[in-house]
């Protein structure tokens, strides 16, 4: 971690960037990355320093981007917090005298704003690679928290298995492509098991198998392919709760399936919340929980009361 900035962060500033960190040490080598926070110099950014920033680009350049053509078009606002954005992204790059810059395809605007920027400010400009966005778990949008349809990299080793037995057939190889080490004859025969008609449960268990091996080791890959099937397909944590009645969105609240009851509520308008088997309809109705009640939130957070 890049020492320059000696300011103190708050605990939480440092418990998310452990977290944070701790999952980019699962893919990329601690010894040889250097961490930078932007406070290094953000903090010391005045607004002159701004408004020299911004007059190195201009507002018809930045409306070409397609996001902001497009609602240009249709009449509908483009506030000017999203023009400064790509600035002070593209600011980073300068700040850092980055060479490359990786993103997603979506992001293939800004890494170019951050090309511009840098030889606005005198350094040569930037490499970029831009990389296709992975469909999640209900293979429609890109992978997201938010959205509920990721497998996390920190998860349980059975868990990863589980989640990755539930993305869509249509998905398997792209999947191989872009989340695993396969090599390209590696995945070519994963493509050719298919074409002869192999069932893709079989395939997707290679696929499931093959990424708890990268993040775990290959004695849990091998459990994790063991017990899939069983009702215990991972560990269902317990949450100990007390007796008292309650609502059912502050139950979920409790067991920490949820962070708040807007969020419960939120959830439960999309049918994402159940309660022993049974689709959450109404989070406004009181309920006194038992001793192994179990709470899901989508597919695959459970929860398992525990009443004291």
């Amino acid at each position: 971690m890049d020492g320059t900035d000696r300011r103190p962060l708050g605990p939480e500033c440092h418990a998310a960037a452990k977290t944070y960190l701790d999952q980019a040490w699962k893919i990329l080598d601690e010894g040889e990355t250097e961490v930078r926070f932007q406070s290094e110099w953000f903090d010391k950014m005045h607004l002159e320093n701004v408004v020299q920033l911004m007059s190195r680009y201009t507002v018809a350049r930045m409306l070409a981007r397609e996001d902001f053509a497009k609602r240009t078009k249709e009449g509908r606002p483009v506030g000017m917090h999203e023009l400064l954005y790509p600035l002070l992204q593209a600011y980073d790059s300068v700040a850092v005298k980055s060479d490359l810059e990786l993103g997603g395809t979506d992001q293939t605007f800004n890494l170019l704003v951050g090309r511009d920027i840098q030889e606005a400010y005198g350094l040569p400009p930037q490499d970029i690679q831009t990389m296709p966005l992975l469909e999640g778990l209900d293979g429609v949008q890109k992978m997201s928290k938010s959205l509920e349809n990721y497998i996390g990299i920190s998860e349980p080793p059975r868990q990863m298995f589980w989640k990755a037995m539930s993305i869509p057939d249509n998905l398997i190889l792209r999947y191989f492509e872009l989340v695993t080490d396969a090599t390209p004859a590696e995945v070519n025969a994963e493509k050719q098991a298919l074409q002869r008609g192999e069932n893709p449960r079989d395939v997707k268990m290679r696929l499931a198998k093959r990424l708890v091996n990268m993040f775990y080791t290959p004695e849990a890959a091998n459990e994790a392919e063991a017990t899939f099937g069983f009702v215990d397909e991972f560990e269902i944590p317990e949450r100990a709760v007390s007796a008292e009645p309650r609502t059912v969105a502050q139950l979920f609240v409790d067991a920490k399936l949820v962070s708040s009851k807007s969020e419960a509520r939120r959830l439960a308008s999309q049918k994402g919340l159940t309660m022993n088997g049974q689709v959450v309809t109404s989070v406004e109705e009181s309920v006194q929980p038992r001793t192994g009640w179990v709470l899901v939130r989508g597919k695959h957070d459970f929860a398992k009361l525990v009443v004291s």
